[in-house]
């Protein structure tokens, strides 16, 4: 269904984009998410609440429970080139439906994307 790239490889990403995390552990536990940042920045900053802790967020909630390390979260570029926000948010929740990542099965909790 998602391919999952190795993290290498997303630091030439783009900006405008709707990604996905996933765990290489828990194949069902996929996040997905936009933004208009480059996606390398914004994949540093889920690292970083990992790290810090932040457990009130789903990303680190979960690479954050038993067994699991940075090494495990995978970011994937699902779709790039997505300049008008409105429409990047309504393609970011067209696959989040479509890939059924909601919670409790998936990490999406907050639908509104804001």
């Amino acid at each position: 269904m998602l391919i999952h790239h190795p993290q290498s490889q997303h630091q030439n990403g783009t900006e405008h984009v709707v990604y996905c995390l996933s765990c290489t552990k828990c194949p069902s536990t996929v996040y997905i998410e936009e933004t208009g940042r480059r996606l390398a920045v914004r994949f540093r900053e889920h690292r970083r609440d990992v790290i810090n802790g932040r457990n009130d967020l789903p990303v680190p909630a979960h690479f954050n429970s038993t067994n699991l390390t940075l090494e495990d979260i995978k970011v994937a570029k699902l779709k790039a080139g997505l300049a008008n926000q409105d429409y990047r948010k309504k393609q970011g929740m067209r696959l989040i439906f479509k890939c059924g990542t909601t919670d409790p099965s998936g990490r999406n909790q907050d639908l509104s994307f804001t």
